[in-house]
């Protein structure tokens, strides 16, 4: 995870030849709130503070103060 005043970038890394269990991943801001969203490079719909994906290798959020 790589934060910075404008980003937040997550890495997803794995270990093993083992298959994934479920058929997505909900990622969930707290203490943040973000603009817009890219998975693999990819915009996608972003609403809220929940991204739901499937597996990737990066997702970035573009962050905005708020005053919470």
């Amino acid at each position: 995870m790589i934060q910075n005043s404008d980003n937040l970038e997550l890495t997803w890394e794995e270990q093993g030849n083992y298959a994934f269990p479920y058929e997505g991943v909900q990622l969930h801001l707290h203490g943040m709130a973000a603009e817009q969203a890219w998975v693999d490079g990819t915009e996608v719909n972003y609403q809220g503070k929940v991204l739901e994906c499937n597996r990737f290798q990066q997702v970035r959020f573009r962050l905005f103060e708020t005053n919470q």
